[in-house]
């Protein structure tokens, strides 16, 4: 009886050797193919237009532009000279405070995964000094990031890191916002929002 149970023990167990491997094999090429997979598709550009190059009226297309003046009727976002090529300038007219602008641009759920991170790129052109660009998603601040404009004469290059919200609704509004007080302009240009590997 005993060597009966010696023997069907060890069936088993060469058994669960000979499951265990092809199903451990299984979930590898299963695991690694989503990573691939998620690695590839999401690897392309979510922005359209993101150069502002194309034009609809006096504004670039998919973008709608909030340049605030409800708060003051000289407030402005324009198409102008970019980086290269067309670019966008705003011009915040009130001496005192700051009304928010931004531009904003519906982006394509198929492309977008929940609580990811990625990167924004951009040009941007200040003048002055104590800029900052913000970006959220959804209107959810948390999950966006903000970069200082440095001062300077020409074109500069910035960058944000931004994250995903952990649940992604039906508005996956994109937003550029600038909350920069005083009388002053900027220019912005070459937007580009990745997956960041």
């Amino acid at each position: 009886m005993k060597s009966s149970n010696t023997a069907q023990i060890l069936t088993l167990q060469a058994m669960s050797r000979r499951l265990f491997l092809p199903l451990s094999l299984a979930f590898f090429l299963l695991t690694s193919c989503e990573d691939q997979i998620t690695q590839n598709f999401y690897k392309g550009e979510l922005l359209t237009n993101g150069t502002f190059e194309n034009i609809s009226g006096t504004s670039p297309s998919d973008w709608t532009l909030q340049a605030n003046q409800l708060g003051n009727v000289n407030n402005s976002i324009i198409s102008s000279t970019g980086s290269s090529g067309r670019g966008l300038r705003f011009t915040h007219a009130e001496g005192t405070g700051c009304w928010e602008m931004w531009i904003e641009q519906n982006l394509d759920l198929s492309e977008l995964v929940a609580d990811q991170l990625y990167e924004l790129t951009f040009d941007y052109q200040v003048s002055f000094g104590g800029a900052r660009v913000s970006a959220t998603m959804n209107g959810d601040i948390s999950s966006g990031g903000s970069h200082p404009l440095n001062s300077g004469s020409g074109w500069q290059s910035g960058s944000i890191q931004f994250r995903t919200p952990k649940t992604l609704s039906n508005n996956s509004r994109f937003m550029l916002h600038f909350c920069i007080q005083g009388m002053n302009s900027w220019s912005i240009d070459q937007l580009s929002l990745k997956f960041k590997e």
